[in-house]
């Protein structure tokens, strides 16, 4: 844990304490710092005169981290409440108490003390990692949030780090590192500054790149977020040359150039279109064009009692390992409508997503990809969740050209010993998953006869491939005419672009 009192903490604590002056009868601190979290109550209390009683279910009554000492008799957390009923005027910093909301009493006993004033009753302080209250508390809390730490705080316990361990580091290093930690604790920051000053000053990449695996075991740590490591760029995608280009020019979006000139933080991204036509590629790639770090978002892992609990501690991780890119691939099948309407966990998970979407402030870069419209919930597709929706439909000849070119060099074949023209042609209607499916079995067949690839290979393997815009010719006629006149083309078909672009007419 950090042993650095940080700027922001005197500020804490003069919100806090106005909040308990107010006669507020419960707050809740969210944050996993609980040092700082300790030391924000006791400078409130201090500054309004109150006693402080902190507790937790292990030590029961006790004087803080630092203090050694227990007390047996009030571990029971109910009991607990019925004791403080008694300790009026004071302040009852009630630590983790969310993981015995599912006892009727505790939150009994938590209205009890709520609904009295305070000159009857302890005004109580939940602190908590993320902020999870019964409904039956709601209207009688405030929260308080305590941010993660600034730049500036990260150069202050890196260079309390340094000084400890008898390092140091440029300032150029110094202003990387603090960077490169940026969404980490306090404490976590001070745990790998230490570690990472073994690296030193042979090593200050080395000291970066561990900074950088602390933001990867973050991401395991949640269970519905995968930290990816992908060095898949644009070059690897055929076509889409619109959204290329859209994406290039938002390349130093996150920069504090970009707020200084006024550009509002990005949201994100909404790649909608036929399946096997480059989404998730070009999610990946999003990463890889402004250096960002990649999170997978798995919505399926999401469990469907305590969804929205973990869709939060997914969130609130990316945001931990922030700047980042968050993918969130077939998106309609998390959130989507099925045959019964939505309820329960699931709209609770979807309204906590939109809800995180539209005021998060953090720099997670959110690109989601869909396969279809009919299951997409409105409220995703509404202004101001997504910076822009793009529409990715198969691909054109010249597209296929490209495709054909790239699947071929990615197996070490030369291109221009294939006609790719004539290949283009023949494979019309197909994706480029298919195209280069296609490829692959070609190479099958020659590989088998022990001889290389060529053209007729591959013509063989499309001329008895049945894409998928024959099977599912209505469901992608269906994204077509939805995306015309609310979504931008992804590639530079311009017929495509004619259609997408043109007036709606009501049939």
């Amino acid at each position: 844990m950090s042993d650095l009192e940080l700027p922001r903490e005197a500020k804490l604590s003069t919100e806090l304490a106005a909040l308990l002056e107010a006669g507020l009868p419960v707050v809740v601190v969210t944050s996993w710092e609980e040092t700082c979290i300790e030391r924000v109550v006791r400078s409130a209390a201090d500054r309004l005169n109150k006693k402080l009683y902190i507790w937790n279910s292990v030590r029961g009554f006790h004087g803080g981290v630092e203090d050694k000492s227990s007390s047996d008799d009030a571990l029971d957390p109910f009991e607990t409440l019925r004791k403080l009923r008694n300790a009026a005027g004071a302040v009852a910093l009630l630590k983790d108490f969310h993981r015995f909301f599912d006892d009727a009493r505790c939150v009994r006993g938590l209205r009890d003390i709520a609904l009295a004033s305070p000159a009857d009753a302890p005004q109580l302080v939940l602190a908590m990692p993320l902020a999870a209250l019964p409904g039956e508390l709601e209207k009688d809390t405030s929260y308080l949030d305590i941010p993660l730490p600034d730049g500036d705080e990260l150069r202050l316990l890196l260079d309390h780090a340094l000084e400890k361990a008898g390092k140091s580091l440029s300032a150029e290093d110094s202003e990387r590192a603090a960077v490169a930690a940026a969404g980490l604790t306090a404490a976590q920051a001070t745990r790998v500054f230490k570690l990472a000053s073994a690296r030193l000053p042979k090593d200050p990449d080395g000291f970066l790149e561990r900074i950088l695996g602390e933001k990867r075991t973050l991401a395991r740590e949640a269970l519905a977020l995968e930290f990816l490591e992908t060095k898949i760029s644009f070059e690897h995608v055929g076509g889409l040359d619109l959204l290329k280009k859209w994406l290039d020019s938002r390349a130093e979006a996150f920069t504090s150039r970009a707020r200084s000139y006024g550009l509002p933080m990005p949201r994100g991204l909404l790649l909608l279109g036929v399946q096997g036509c480059g989404k998730s590629i070009s999610a990946k790639s999003v990463a890889e064009l402004w250096k960002l770090p990649l999170l997978r978002l798995d919505l399926s892992r999401i469990d469907p009692v305590s969804g929205e609990t973990m869709l939060m501690q997914a969130l609130r991780t990316s945001e931990a390992v922030a700047p980042a890119v968050l993918w969130v691939d077939e998106i309609e099948k998390g959130f989507g409508k099925s045959d019964r309407l939505m309820e329960g966990v699931s709209l609770r998970a979807l309204s906590a997503f939109v809800t995180w979407m539209q005021e998060k402030t953090s720099p997670v870069y959110v690109v989601a990809t869909a396969n279809s419209i009919r299951r997409m919930p409105p409220e995703l597709l509404r202004k101001g969740r997504f910076d822009e929706i793009f529409f990715v439909d198969l691909p054109t000849q010249k597209e296929r050209e490209d495709v054909f070119r790239i699947h071929l060099f990615k197996r070490g074949r030369d291109s221009e010993g294939f006609d790719r023209k004539l290949l283009a042609g023949e494979s019309d209607g197909f994706s480029g998953a298919e195209v280069e499916a296609a490829v692959v079995a070609g190479m099958f067949d020659a590989f088998a006869q022990n001889r290389d690839v060529n053209t007729e290979d591959i013509l063989y393997a499309i001329r008895t491939t049945i894409p998928l815009s024959t099977t599912m010719e209505e469901q992608i006629q269906e994204l077509r005419d939805w995306a015309r006149g609310r979504a931008r083309p992804a590639g530079l078909d311009t017929r495509l672009a004619d259609l997408l672009t043109a007036p709606r007419t009501e049939e």
